[in-house]
């Protein structure tokens, strides 16, 4: 291994991605929100598009909304679509009409009213995007600080289209607001290279907000590559993790390679990962010695996750392999030991094999190899969830803490009855579910561990679990599971977010308004996949489902917003998702 080059792994990719476009997604649910999300280049007369589209839901939102708005803007995607031989006749027939009357309406020629569904205020800023003047930027302005959120879009899509670059600052603040932050992407990306500087400022301004962090640092991958390639590296220190992932992500998707100056940096940070890495196998030995599963699978996909972020820093650093030690180099950039080191992780057996035993003693044969290199021991296992359960939130992520805690039968010192307190008090909600649930089955009562400084609804909750009047199901850790086996199995840490907004319904019929416009999984307690419903907005409740669900069932309910929210926070998930609404709905 010393006397030749290290040739690095292939990167996977997402087979399923790679043959399933969004074109080929058929459902109602994708239908709108691509639609909605395409809208901004609708009206600015990109109609490109509709030539790859064939989700007819999609077309039908399409004539739905230039029906009840009349927009002028719409006139050329209309007249694509009806001169368009891919769509049925009664649906180019449909366009056409609509089409004559917003153009006769534009000519003065139409004599009935315009349709009332769309305020004058609105009606005023759809003809102004339709015509050619400039607008005046405090005419821009004011529609910005109308409450409703469609003046507001209205007064993005007028700086996108006219290229009031100048108010790009007003569109970035945008990227924070819920139900304008697709707008304010799709104008930005319009803008170009002239949002750049002013996309780098608010990144700034805004830190601590990670999801518009990461939306920004898509942002400027994609509309500056070259220019802002040196502020995505920096992004490699950052303190979250999150943004660091995001950052690398983005530049080894460009394909960029660092420089020689950079190359020294980023050696530091690989030797980092590396010792990072020793770590976690350390924990997997320790679960492995004293038969945890739970936590030790979990140990596994942290390892997973780190060995990704190691493959793509090192090809930043050092292209496809890593080349031979160099004779006279500078102290700290000779990559020898990083070849051999990555020698020993990605050539090393990995958890998943069908053999556990054969797997064990690899695990422990690359412990032995890397502590030549990070002098770790083998933490105790008596204190080792505590340890997890306090480690930094940007090396163990949140699941894996909560899986800790989960596997702890019992608070059987103080110390651990400390971190467990403490945690009451995250604003990690999965957290405090879990710390409750610990709680309640070591036996102890509230007053035993918190004080009076505990929060009012937290110790309801904890007063419930305790006496058994909360559904376990309704934990957020059970929806993680459960969202993970059923919808997308992807890195539990993102579903989080997105089980926080399953909601749990005892027993049906009931709570109706949450089965409305979302994904219904019934639990019937029988064994196998539960029933799902792709349960639209004036549908009945058993649309999609072979059989009505018995009265007195229970079942998840994942709102469509849910799921948009989710796919924008991460796009990389968006074809997995509304390929099983695709698979389910009828």
């Amino acid at each position: 291994m010393r006397n030749k080059p290290f040739f690095l792994p292939v990167l996977r990719p997402d087979e399923l991605l790679n043959a399933l476009g969004p074109g080929n997604l058929k459902n109602k649910c994708f239908g709108k929100v691509l639609f909605r999300t395409g809208l901004y280049q609708l009206v600015t007369g990109n109609v490109s598009i509709l030539e790859n589209i064939s989700n007819d839901w999609y077309i039908r939102e399409l004539l739905n909304y230039a029906n009840e708005t009349h927009d002028p803007n719409i006139l050329k995607a209309l007249r694509k679509v009806a001169s368009t031989d891919q769509f049925h006749e009664s649906i180019r027939q449909n366009a056409s009409e609509i089409a004559e009357i917003i153009d006769d309406e534009q000519n003065g020629k139409h004599g009935g009213a315009p349709p009332g569904k769309i305020s004058e205020k609105a009606r005023g800023a759809l003809q102004t995007l339709a015509g050619i003047r400039y607008p005046q930027t405090t005419e821009v302005l004011r529609l910005l600080r109308d409450k409703s959120p469609e003046i507001k879009r209205l007064a993005l899509w007028l700086i996108g289209k006219f290229r009031m670059t100048d108010l790009s600052q007003e569109v970035c603040e945008c990227l924070a607001v819920r139900d304008l932050e697709g707008d304010a992407v799709s104008v930005l990306e319009s803008l170009g290279k002239d949002a750049g500087p002013e996309l780098r400022r608010f990144y700034l301004a805004s830190a601590g907000n990670i999801e518009v962090s990461r939306s920004i640092l898509r942002l400027l991958s994609g509309i500056c590559p070259e220019e802002c390639m040196p502020f995505l590296l920096e992004r490699l220190w950052s303190t979250s993790r999150q943004l660091r992932e995001t950052a690398l992500n983005e530049l080894t998707y460009r394909g960029y390679i660092a420089g020689e100056d950079e190359r020294k940096r980023i050696r530091k940070l690989i030797m980092d990962t590396f010792r990072t890495l020793t770590w976690i196998v350390s924990v997997r030995v320790c679960l492995e010695e004293n038969n945890d599963p739970l936590l030790k699978r979990e140990a596994d996909k942290e390892f997973d996750r780190w060995k990704e972020f190691l493959l793509r820093l090192i090809r930043l650093a050092y292209g496809d392999s890593i080349p031979l030690s160099q004779a006279g180099g500078e102290e700290g950039d000779d990559p020898g030991s990083v070849r051999e080191l990555a020698a020993i992780v990605f050539t090393g057996h990995g958890p998943a094999g069908p053999d556990d035993k054969s797997n064990a003693a690899a695990n422990r044969k690359m412990f032995k190899k890397l502590q030549h290199y990070f002098p770790v021991l083998v933490p105790d296992y008596v204190t080792l969830h505590e340890d997890i359960i306090n480690y930094d939130y940007n090396v163990i992520s949140i699941w894996t803490k909560a899986c800790a805690i989960r596997s702890i039968r019992e608070i059987g010192s103080e110390n651990l009855g400390e971190s467990i307190a403490a945690l009451l008090f995250s604003p990690e909600e999965i957290l405090v579910e879990e710390a409750v649930q610990l709680i309640s089955r070591s036996g102890k009562s509230a007053d035993a561990i918190m004080s009076d400084r505990i929060p009012a609804e937290v110790r309801a909750k904890l007063e419930d679990i305790i006496s058994g009047r909360f559904d376990r199901k309704g934990l957020i850790y059970e929806k993680v599971r459960f969202l993970s086996r059923n919808l997308v199995p992807v890195i539990e840490e993102e579903l989080i977010s997105l089980a926080e907004q399953l909601i749990f319904v005892k027993e049906l019929p009931g709570e109706k308004a949450a089965l409305s416009d979302a994904v219904l999984w019934i639990l019937d307690g029988k064994e196998g996949e539960p029933a799902v419903i792709i349960n639209h907005a004036g549908n009945s409740p058993a649309v999609g489902n072979p059989g009505k669900p018995d009265q007195g069932s229970s079942c998840y309910a994942l709102p469509f917003s849910a799921i948009t929210d989710f796919c924008y926070r991460f796009p990389g998930n968006s074809v997995r998702i509304y390929s099983y609404i695709d698979k389910h709905e009828e």
